[in-house]
């Protein structure tokens, strides 16, 4: 089974195995174990709806006893019970019935206790793996566990008194790792191990050591924040495309529009927490208001989606009519996104004061082409809407990516002046960056206005806005961002060119461009 979902059907049906260990280890499970917070702590342990399901899913097996999946992850919104079902799993592979041992007269599986287990709680900090062991430290205490399965509980590991058999918190570095023949291992809060903490490298040496012992990782995360390289969005890719790697929980993903819309938010809030009844949902969509409360967090944290509130460059951008601020000789910037053959070529300008933009120019491979059919952007039509450009407006500045449009460029700096004409370094990723949030945060705000005419450029220019994604990735201790497109493709170019034309815009007012008293006749070109 592969894909996203699985083993989900749909994001509203599930499946049942047709073996599995689970149903076993939860009845073990409710029978000794207690409810480890809240305001039933200490009662007997009841799982939930998601955390029986996921116990059947975990604990699949195939006709000849072999598990279904070798690693996975459940992706859930905080307050929904991960870490307490990550504390029954550990145990369950302590001391449970979590080895596979024949069929039953009814043809079901049965399971033993491991006999020499070596159960891992990781995670980036101790603080992390605290939250997984803590909750299996209370589980047990006042069990009858402890004395029928002779366990010696800790305060940073439990052992087993008298053979083998422990479970230990891990924080340390990957290398010191490395080789230790675990028999299971729960990887903490994964939206949080990343490259520059070591997370990554202590995820892959964990791996490895499982896999020489035939044991399997299980990894508990909220909704990670895409392009940040995350071990957590490491495993959600590999479910896309890897059998036997199981993803739990994009099923109570919530995607809702108006976060501040308090009947939207709660309805989602029952979608992300539809089997979690112990929580205060009321309580939850007052805090996700809160002036105080990032909405990135609040889609994250308790919405269960993948997706910085930001992801999107400007789903609503302001609109208002443009052509009267493109009169001849007004004061404009401009920014230019080229291509040859395959991405659109665009113009774009954006009006000093008024904060309006226009889609001066647009060319695209056309629709139904063949893909055979050789087709390049044509160059002289270009080059001569920038020459237009400049002829009908008083120019202050102009950016432009450089790749593919050299000469051209070059020919625009000698025509133009080099101190009006310049490359965007879309190499330099924190310049790209800033021009990112700049162009979000003037869109947003609505400090930069498109056009809101019926003109098929108007339209374009609006689209590729609206569906132009936010891509952000982690360096260091910083977050880049940068344009993409969307999941499904589709054309950015214009939303790029409106980009450099607002960073030439800043560039101009940095270095103290202000309306003239009497503006210049504007330079006039004739073809």
């Amino acid at each position: 089974m592969v894909g996203v979902l699985m083993p989900w059907v749909s994001k509203d049906r599930w499946e049942e195995p047709e073996w599995s260990l689970g149903w076993q280890i939860a009845e073990w499970a409710e029978s000794f174990l207690r409810v480890p917070g809240g305001k039933q702590f200490g009662e007997p342990l009841r799982l939930s709806g998601w955390q029986l399901r996921a116990l059947a899913d975990w604990y699949a097996v195939d006709r000849t006893g072999q598990w279904l999946f070798r690693r996975g992850q459940l992706r859930l919104a905080k307050g929904t019970g991960k870490s307490p079902f990550a504390g029954v799993v550990a145990l369950a592979e302590f001391v449970g019935p979590s080895v596979f041992d024949g069929w039953d007269a009814a043809g079901e599986p049965v399971g033993r206790q491991p006999k020499a287990p070596w159960v891992q709680i990781a995670a980036a900090s101790a603080d992390q793996a605290t939250n997984t062991y803590s909750a299996l430290h209370a589980m047990l205490l006042e069990s009858e566990l402890v004395d029928e399965f002779g366990v010696d509980l800790g305060v940073t590991r439990t052992v087993l008194r008298g053979r083998p058999g422990r479970i230990e918190m891990v924080t340390a570095s990957a290398g010191s790792r490395e080789g230790q023949p675990i028999t299971a291992a729960i990887c903490d809060e994964t939206h949080l191990w990343s490259r520059q903490n070591g997370g990554r490298r202590l995820y892959a040496t964990i791996a490895r050591n499982a896999s020489k012992m035939g044991a399997r990782v299980l990894a508990t995360t909220n909704a990670f924040l895409p392009g940040a390289e995350s071990v957590a969005e490491q495993i959600e890719q590999a479910a896309l495309s890897t059998v036997g790697v199981m993803v739990y929980g994009p099923q109570y993903e919530a995607r809702v529009k108006d976060i501040s819309n308090r009947d939207e938010l709660v309805a989602g809030l029952r979608v992300a927490y539809r089997d979690a009844p112990w929580v205060d949902l009321e309580r939850v969509a007052a805090d996700c208001q809160d002036p105080d409360m990032d909405p990135n967090d609040v889609l994250r944290f308790h919405l269960n989606v993948n997706e910085a509130a930001d992801a999107s460059l400007c789903p609503e951008p302001h609109l208002t009519a443009v052509s009267e601020f493109f009169a001849p000789g007004e004061p404009v910037v401009l920014g230019f996104d080229g291509s040859r053959t395959q991405d659109a070529t665009a113009l774009v300008a954006v009006h000093m004061t008024a904060g309006v933009a226009m889609l001066v120019g647009y060319w695209e491979r056309p629709f139904g082409w063949p893909k055979s059919q050789r087709w390049e952007v044509p160059r002289s039509q270009v080059s001569d809407a920038v020459e237009a450009a400049f002829a009908r407006w008083n120019v202050v500045g102009m950016k432009a990516d450089p790749a593919h449009w050299l000469d051209e460029l070059s020919g625009w700096q000698n025509r133009f002046g080099k101190d009006r004409v310049h490359k965007f370094p879309v190499w330099v990723t924190s310049i790209v960056d800033e021009a990112v949030d700049a162009v979000q945060t003037s869109l947003r705000n609505g400090n930069l206005k498109l056009p809101d005419g019926n003109d098929p450029l108007d339209g374009v220019l609006r689209a590729q806005v609206m569906w132009c994604r936010v891509n952000a990735r982690q360096v260091g201790t910083r977050v880049l961002r940068s344009l993409s497109k969307p999941d499904d493709g589709g054309r950015i170019d214009a939303a790029a060119a409106l980009t450099y034309a607002l960073s030439a815009k800043l560039d101009a007012m940095k270095r103290g461009w202000s309306t003239p008293d009497d503006p210049a006749e504007p330079f006039v070109f004739f073809a």
